[in-house]
């Protein structure tokens, strides 16, 4: 009898610890930008010029049909998009595909269009920085200018080639967020427009997704082995008190 509770127990413990991880998608509210008939900015605030949605064919291959389109049509003006999400102590990594595109380039003495994505804290303060480039408003992990320039946080990885589904001159960026967390945090996104009126620039944006660690979930069956191996080990415990008397 002792042997064969060992055996049990041994065989609970194999089925709970060979259990395959789970990984969870959390903490963004409509990413994708497809909310429905009703409004599709659920869960986002917008300021200056609000961004529009566009519309793309399903062959397009960016997600179903919507994204946003952040516009430039004016000098020195800013179009931003933000969420507030929770960060908890299993977040991993946040994800989203864009498209950066400009009429020409800045001439020597304007500052530049550029497409921006940052992280802060409900104060206002940067949580993941880059090096920066002259014309941000504020620091952030990512900004590209309509000259070519780039910045972006240690963490920041580009997926250009190799993405299913992610259409021809869009780029996936992945940025690790484990450090940060857990916490609350503003994202936000931007076009920054400088003040470079025969310049007109455009970032179109989707599938903003934060992704959580592996988390190890025993199964029920293995939870069900549990409860049936416990009368067993009360009847071992009974069999051995009565051989010691």
């Amino acid at each position: 009898m002792r042997r064969f509770t060992a055996v049990l127990l041994a065989a609970l413990l194999t089925a709970t610890l060979a259990r395959p991880a789970q990984a969870g998608v959390m903490g963004i509210m409509n990413g994708d930008f497809e909310a429905g008939s009703g409004n599709v900015f659920t869960g986002w605030d917008t300021f200056s010029l609000p961004p529009f949605i566009q519309f793309l064919p399903p062959a397009a291959g960016v997600d179903t049909n919507r994204f946003v389109l952040f516009n430039d049509q004016s000098p020195l003006e800013t179009t931003q998009l933000e969420q507030t999400i929770e960060l908890t102590n299993r977040s991993q990594s946040l994800s989203f595909d864009f498209q950066f595109q400009s009429s020409g380039q800045t001439g020597f003495f304007d500052a530049p269009d550029s497409f921006q994505a940052g992280l802060y804290d409900l104060g206002g303060n940067p949580l993941l920085t880059s090096p920066l480039l002259p014309n941000v408003d504020l620091p952030t992990f990512l900004s590209i200018d309509d000259n070519g320039n780039s910045a972006s946080n240690p963490g920041v990885q580009f997926f250009d080639t190799n993405v299913p589904g992610l259409r021809s001159g869009w780029t996936r960026v992945t940025v690790d967020v484990s450090a940060i967390a857990p916490q609350m945090a503003i994202l936000e996104f931007s076009l920054f427009a400088g003040n470079d009126s025969l310049v007109d620039s455009s970032a179109s944006l989707d599938n903003v997704v934060l992704t959580s660690r592996a988390e190890v979930i025993p199964e029920p069956s293995s939870m069900t082995i549990f409860a049936l191996a416990i009368p067993l080990l009360a009847v071992g415990r009974r069999r051995r008190t009565r051989a010691s008397v």
